[in-house]
């Protein structure tokens, strides 16, 4: 698949990260050509790179926890002013209110701001943090929720894993041999797993991710940089975990615009055209 992915001259590349969805192997870790593995390490299990909205359905997931339905609803104003952050705004919402539901289906940042600063960034953090981000251990502002902190693939794939289960196994590593898995606390009560599988697979079928669907049962969730630096599709289907990113591994700072690509690069474009083609071929 990774060989089909169109490439301009010190433009993007992409990396796949593929999980068991049941136990905690790592099935698979490919790259395009130009990632060296120095770089591939860093992406997948070291630093990580800005994850975008990747990150909402964990917001949303502490939402429902905390009883808020995937109806309730919120304004959506075209843009907002970040509420910790008084001199900087986040655009993205369509001038009228919005459900949860719809705001995760068409990625709403407007929404997730405010309900972030309902639940409170801890809230968030903790959530992030049980289900496999222990990067979000540095989130320090709202902002968070909107993928402006980096994230390594591994930590997205195994809350993607959570997600999906409700409950995290806690032994996803990259060791040659496969890991004997530990189940955690439930993080997710199945009436909260549920409703999140609902959100997640209307993002495919309906929503921003319409790139990525297989034709068969999936759910996932587009990630794309406010700088347009870095562009993701994670998600699972019955057996899997699939992670994609696409960016320019040595120089985090460039937008996958043109002249580094041949056409602008989201989540729901080549990432979430990865994805599809993963999941179809394994």
């Amino acid at each position: 698949v990774l060989n089909q992915v169109p490439l301009t001259e010190g433009g993007p590349d992409a990396i796949v990260l593929v999980l068991g969805r049941t136990n905690a192997d790592v099935k698979t870790v490919a790259a395009t050509s130009g990632v060296d593995i120095g770089d591939a390490f860093d992406i997948v299990a070291g630093s990580g790179r800005v994850s975008g909205s990747s990150l909402k359905p964990l917001a949303l997931g502490a939402a429902l926890q905390a009883g808020k339905t995937l109806y309730d609803a919120y304004p959506a104003p075209e843009c907002i002013i970040l509420p910790d952050e008084p001199g900087e705004e986040v655009c993205g919402g369509t001038d009228t209110s919005e459900s949860l539901l719809a705001a995760t289906i068409n990625s709403i940042n407007p929404v997730f701001v405010q309900l972030v600063e309902e639940l409170g960034l801890s809230a968030f953090r903790d959530t992030a943090m049980t289900a496999g981000v222990s990067s979000a251990a540095g989130f320090a502002t709202i902002d968070s929720v909107l993928g402006e902190y980096p994230v390594p693939m591994i930590e997205l794939a195994t809350a993607f894993r959570t997600i999906a289960e409700g409950n995290r196994i806690a032994a996803t590593t990259l060791a040659s041999s496969p890991a004997e898995p530990t189940i955690a606390q439930e993080i997710f009560a199945p009436a909260v797993k549920a409703d999140l599988d609902i959100a997640l697979r209307a993002v495919i079928t309906d929503g921003t991710g319409r790139a990525a669907d297989p034709g068969f049962p999936a759910a996932g969730k587009t990630g794309t940089a406010l700088q347009l630096t870095d562009a993701w599709f994670t998600g699972y289907t019955e057996d899997l975990i699939v992670s994609v990113w696409v960016g320019v591994p040595d120089d985090p700072e460039r937008p996958l615009l043109p002249p580094a690509t041949t056409e602008p690069i989201v989540g729901g474009t080549l990432p979430a055209t990865i994805w599809r083609q993963v999941v179809s071929g394994l």
